[in-house]
């Protein structure tokens, strides 16, 4: 739905929520926090989400988000040792309502209507059966800004070249899922997949070393040379070929 004609409520939420993303933290997509406590995690299924670091917006759910898709049913904590089945949570509430996101589906992006209709924001962090790109990110919207960060949030490069952008989507979108795998060192870049109209952007750890993209996706030598150029950083995979001047550096 173009921007134009959403209703003003989900525009707003919409940019509530863009402000979220740049300072979040997703420990299940390869993003470590520095937190000892137990990842805010929700089972749907075959779908594992956790919650955005920080991502608490206080709006009225009832006006500001899509329908009710789900609700939680069974608070667990710690789930290491224990059977997780569809509604476990690992903090929120049974009965807390789980709604859409506007602009993405719901599989990948769900809000969480707390007490005082505060509201966190879960994106998706484990899908079982997933076998590439597209089975574990939802880039429907349209990316139209890429950026590249140090994993502490420093700015290394960025570009809206449509001809990068699209070459790097498409490229993602087809890697091969991979799973059961947990990153335990820092992250060499941050990769920001941004949209248009308020959408609050997608952020994935890069692991050169381990050719991995968070703790989702196996990096070939040549989307990961896509992003290093971005970053204004030569490419570690020997004979990847650049892809032309991007902005930034």
């Amino acid at each position: 739905m173009p921007a134009s004609s959403r209703p003003a409520h989900h525009r707003l939420v919409l940019a509530v929520l863009a402000v979220l993303a740049p300072a979040a933290v997703l420990a299940s997509c390869g993003l470590p926090t520095n937190t000892p406590h137990v990842v805010d995690f929700i089972q749907l299924d075959d779908r594992r989400y956790v919650r955005v670091d920080g991502g608490v917006v206080e709006a009225p759910a009832d006006t500001t988000l899509g329908p009710e898709v789900a609700y939680t049913s069974r608070t667990v904590g710690d789930p290491k040792g224990k059977p997780i089945r569809s509604g476990d949570a690992a903090y929120l509430d049974p009965g807390t309502a789980l709604r859409a996101v506007p602009g993405f589906e719901p599989w990948f992006r769900l809000a969480a209507v707390l007490p005082d209709d505060k509201v966190a924001l879960y994106e998706l962090a484990d899908r079982t059966g997933a076998r590439r790109g597209d089975d574990v990110l939802d880039l429907a919207p349209g990316v139209t800004e890429v950026a590249v960060q140090r994993d502490d949030g420093g700015s290394l490069g960025e570009t809206t070249d449509p001809a990068v952008i699209d070459d790097l989507v498409h490229r993602l979108l087809a890697l091969p899922a991979v799973t059961g795998t947990v990153q335990d060192e820092r992250p060499d870049l941050v990769l920001e997949l941004r949209f248009g109209n308020g959408l609050s952007p997608v952020r994935r750890a890069v692991f050169a070393k381990a050719r991995s993209l968070g703790d989702q996706l196996q990096l070939d030598d040549r989307t990961l040379c896509s992003i290093e150029t971005i970053a204004g950083r030569p490419c570690t995979a020997p004979g990847s070929p650049g892809i032309g001047s991007v902005e930034g550096g």
